[in-house]
């Protein structure tokens, strides 16, 4: 019987289509801007789903953020989708849409190259693949570069010319509202600033005035409770006197976020620029408390909770400012504070022979040396200096009007507090 041989033919494998991607971004949503956005989005979505041999690997948008700066949301997902090997081919409008700074743009298009990835520039029509694209699109980023510096330079001019005028470019301030030609009270937010002033010097803490602030159902200017930050900003503005000082920031280059003038650029003070929600005088004594507040948390230890006890309980062996730190916690009540070394505090080796002293015992103590019988805030500020745990179970008080004495305290949870017969007055020699 004769052989039957049937060749069988090799499968042509489908040609692999390129996998593209396009990237559009305009620079204001404002105008016609938003439309002409949709509309490039829909260009390059039409554009690449005609071409039979690619794939649609997504278009990629920015609004509203200068090309200046790589830190783009839009911008840096295509990137990503680089990176894990998603895009062969990058559709963009021009050099200026993908970015102005022409260090960020060549580094960028040399990562894109070395991972096999082009961008195609459609109105120079520079391809990066291709021999000279590197050193056309490094002469054209550098035109784009320097077009973002003149108009920076240019919107500069004319925010200071309108300064000269005494026409600001802050039109967001908590306790106003911009009618489109000037500011007006609003009565809640106003509300809400003086009390903010009259509580602040009254000495209340942050917290408390935020927490006041949440209970009289006042919000900060994009809603929900205050931090920190606003409270600080609006004890600091100075436009509740009616009075603005203009260029109280600057921008040394475009793509930088705005930094404190602190004589790099010219200032102006208009006065008359707005209704008076706080006085000069109230304003002008916030400030002082303001700065001797600010004074006062710099003595306190970084994440420590600021208390009338900061900065003065020192390590008597090794002069360290001591740390807060947590003593006990008795079964269902309030945490028991006290202040010992920081080497103590951070559980590390150490040779320090201090000691650690609770704050209840610091308040016994203080009302014993003053003969007062109950402990306040004002009664420590006004009549202790400094407290040096000398060792365990010893610290030296040191009083405002120069005489020490030093306490010896019983250690433990059930130790009694100190009585005169503990006390000690130090004879300076």
């Amino acid at each position: 019987m004769a052989k039957q041989i049937t060749r069988i033919p090799t499968p042509v494998p489908a040609a692999k289509r390129t996998r593209v991607a396009a990237y559009a971004r305009i620079s204001e949503v404002k105008g016609n801007t938003p439309v002409s956005l949709s509309a490039q989005v829909s260009y390059y979505n039409q554009k690449i789903r005609q071409n039979p041999a690619w794939q649609f690997a997504g278009v990629y948008t920015d609004a509203g953020i200068s090309g200046t700066t790589t830190s783009r949301p839009g911008f840096q997902r295509l990137l990503a989708a680089c990176k894990r090997g998603e895009v062969d081919i990058i559709l963009t409008k021009s050099i200026s849409r993908f970015a102005r700074n022409t260090v960020d743009l060549l580094s960028i298009v040399r990562d894109l190259r070395q991972a096999g990835i082009e961008v195609f520039f459609e109105r120079e029509n520079i391809r990066t693949l291709s021999g000279d694209g590197e050193l056309m699109l490094s002469i054209l980023a550098s035109f784009a570069q320097e077009e973002a510096w003149s108009t920076s330079e240019n919107v500069k001019w004319g925010i200071r010319k309108n300064f000269e005028k005494g026409m600001t470019n802050q039109m967001c301030v908590y306790g106003y509202i911009w009618t489109g030609t000037e500011f007006i009270i609003n009565k809640t937010q106003a509300e809400a600033v003086r009390y903010i002033y009259k509580r602040f010097l009254q000495g209340a803490r942050y917290s408390q005035i935020i927490d006041e602030c949440a209970a009289h159902g006042w919000q900060a200017y994009w809603g929900g409770r205050f931090t920190i930050a606003a409270i600080k900003m609006i004890l600091s503005q100075e436009r509740y006197t009616g009075n603005t000082l203009l260029g109280k920031t600057f921008n040394p280059y475009p793509g930088h976020h705005g930094m404190k003038n602190t004589g790099q650029a010219p200032m102006f003070f208009a006065e008359g620029t707005n209704p008076v929600i706080i006085d000069q005088e109230t304003f002008e004594r916030a400030q002082i408390a303001l700065a001797e507040r600010t004074k006062q948390n710099q003595k306190c230890v970084h994440n420590q909770t600021l208390t009338v006890f900061s900065g003065r309980v020192w390590c008597g062996p090794c002069q360290r400012r001591a740390n807060r730190c947590h003593q006990y916690r008795p079964q269902g009540q309030r945490v028991i504070y006290g202040w010992c070394c920081p080497a103590k505090a951070k559980g590390k080796p150490h040779k320090c022979a201090g000691g650690a002293l609770r704050e209840d015992r610091i308040k016994h103590i203080t009302c014993l040396l003053t003969d007062k019988p109950e402990f306040s805030n004002e009664l420590f500020d006004s009549y202790i200096e400094r407290i040096e745990l000398v060792m365990p179970g010893q610290a030296t008080f040191i009083l405002v009007d120069g005489r020490e004495f030093l306490v010896r305290y019983k250690r433990g949870k059930t130790a009694t507090m100190p009585t005169w017969d503990d006390v000690k007055e130090v004879t300076k020699k």
